[in-house]
């Protein structure tokens, strides 16, 4: 009977991390391995539906921070890693005392011979010593569990939101009434038996911590052989576009005075769908194939997730990046630091900035060093995809059972 892997997500919205998942589940199952999911958002499965199948799959313990969208609507801005998972709850040790007995039980049941966590710290803690763990994320999903403390990641004259020590105290207490060993620094709630960093080292807020070993980007298949670029714009957001009317104001200032945008959005409001379509807008109601997208494309505006951002530079597409929060905002300027594309910054309820937040995406869309930049860069890029992340993954699970 083939052993169960239990493939895990916690934090972090879009679809990438159940994207990755169903990467991953295929290639286990390859190698003859039984996955299951457990994620925090079950109605992301029907964006794998085709994958998940008959597969066994469960609701993941959910950090209570998650509701509301409490990370979108905080005041005080976050400067680590370290104070968004304090806001999601870590500094309540009840909190993670609860996240991790979830798990526990979610272990119980299924009995997995591993566990791959994608953004899912509760879990590694709750697998520590006693289920062999992968970790894998992007980059800012997969810390460097060695470190003494999460960077600050803001810039500038940044602080931190909130004093480690009193997260790493919280954790500890919570890890005491578990009868789990304390931790010494708080970036190890992300310690596992192996990790996989899958992302460009460009991208890689971390990247001065790492040892320099990257698998690849989890990044859609496409047909690298066909030329890429055409004339249209195409836009790709997280629902949470809904909550920055600068940015859909500005993607109605292109269509008004450019030639042909495409938008996909999952899951967009009916109301702005409406709004944008009435503009011009060709929207998409259902995910475009990467192919088609570099095909038809000469600018990609989004909101900065790895994964678009990582097909775009492999594909040799200009970006214009208007990140929605810090793990996007970091890899716009990683983008932009590159010479493949633009970040923009805009704010969550000043409307007026549409036009100008507009007009800035017809310039980089006009931008012939911009688009040259990108062409260039793309083949160093597609060469880091010829091995599948995946298949690592698979691999180095294969290795601990």
């Amino acid at each position: 009977m083939p052993q169960p892997i239990l493939l895990a997500w916690e934090l972090g919205g879009g679809r990438g991390h159940v994207l990755r998942l169903a990467s991953i589940s295929a290639a286990l199952r390859r190698v003859g391995f039984e996955p299951a999911f457990a994620v925090q958002r079950l109605d992301a499965l029907q964006a794998i539906q085709s994958e998940v199948g008959s597969q066994a799959f469960f609701q993941a313990p959910v950090w209570p921070g998650l509701f509301g969208n409490a990370l979108q609507g905080a005041q005080v801005p976050r400067t680590t890693l370290g104070d968004s998972l304090a806001d999601l709850g870590l500094r309540q040790p009840a909190v993670l005392e609860y996240l991790v007995r979830g798990w526990e039980q979610l272990f119980a049941r299924i009995k997995p011979a591993a566990v791959v966590a994608d953004f899912a710290p509760a879990c590694l803690l709750a697998a520590r010593g006693r289920v062999p763990s992968v970790a894998v994320g992007t980059g800012y999903t997969a810390p460097p569990a060695t470190a003494r403390a999460f960077a600050i990641l803001a810039g500038g004259d940044s602080v931190r939101k909130y004093e480690e020590e009193s997260l790493l105290a919280a954790v500890n207490v919570a890890l005491h009434r578990l009868g789990r060993q304390a931790l010494d620094r708080l970036p190890a709630i992300f310690a596992a038996d192996a990790a996989i960093v899958a992302t460009f080292a460009e991208l890689d807020p971390y990247a001065r911590e790492r040892d320099g070993t990257y698998a690849a980007p989890f990044v859609p298949s496409w047909d690298r052989a066909t030329p890429s670029g055409g004339s249209e714009i195409f836009v790709y957001f997280a629902e949470t576009i809904a909550a920055f009317p600068a940015v859909i104001a500005s993607i109605e200032h292109v269509v008004r005075t450019e030639r042909t945008v495409r938008l996909h959005v999952p899951n967009l409001d009916a109301g702005i769908e409406r709004w944008l379509a009435a503009a011009g807008v060709s929207v998409e109601r259902m995910p475009v194939p990467f192919g088609q997208i570099a095909a038809r494309s000469r600018l990609i505006v989004s909101h900065g997730s790895c994964g678009i951002a990582s097909a775009s530079l492999a594909a040799g597409i200009a970006q214009a990046i208007i990140p929605t929060d810090l793990e996007k905002r970091l890899i716009g300027d990683a983008v932009q630091r590159t010479g493949a594309g633009r970040s923009f910054r805009t704010s969550r309820d000043n409307p007026l900035e549409g036009a100008l937040l507009g007009q800035a995406i017809v310039e980089a869309l006009h931008d012939e060093a911009l688009a040259a930049s990108a062409r260039a860069l793309a083949p160093g890029f597609a060469k880091r995809l010829e091995t599948d992340p995946a298949d690592v993954v698979a691999r180095q699970v294969a290795e601990l059972v």
